[in-house]
């Protein structure tokens, strides 16, 4: 497991939609090495159900729908009980904002 990186979260950042190419990548840098069988993969980044599973149990989100502030782009933020941050995520799509927040919330763990 090589753990969330900025280059992933740049990667992400940049997407304007989600794709099984993007669910991969994160796949690599989470849980498996190799190339993912992407049949079984969650669909982090097109899944509003799947992005809020990457999501530690001890954390909250707030979703924001676009708006002019964020150049119309979804904000999401993840508050981890006990903890006075927050970690945000702002994308193109939700799926893609849901999953920022959570592998920001992982990198700082260091998971």
């Amino acid at each position: 497991m090589s753990g969330v990186t900025p280059d992933l979260l740049a990667r992400l950042e940049r997407a304007t939609d989600g794709s099984r190419e993007l669910d991969a990548e994160i796949a690599r840098h989470l849980v498996l090495t190799g190339e993912p069988p992407f049949h079984i993969l969650p669909e982090w980044t097109t899944s509003i159900d799947a992005a809020a599973s990457l999501a530690p149990n001890d954390a909250w989100c707030m979703i924001k729908r676009p708006f002019p502030a964020f150049d119309r782009k979804w904000l999401a933020r993840f508050v981890v009980v006990g903890d006075i941050r927050h970690f945000d995520g702002v994308a193109e799509t939700e799926p893609l904002a849901r999953c920022l927040a959570a592998l920001r919330v992982m990198m700082e763990a260091g998971r």
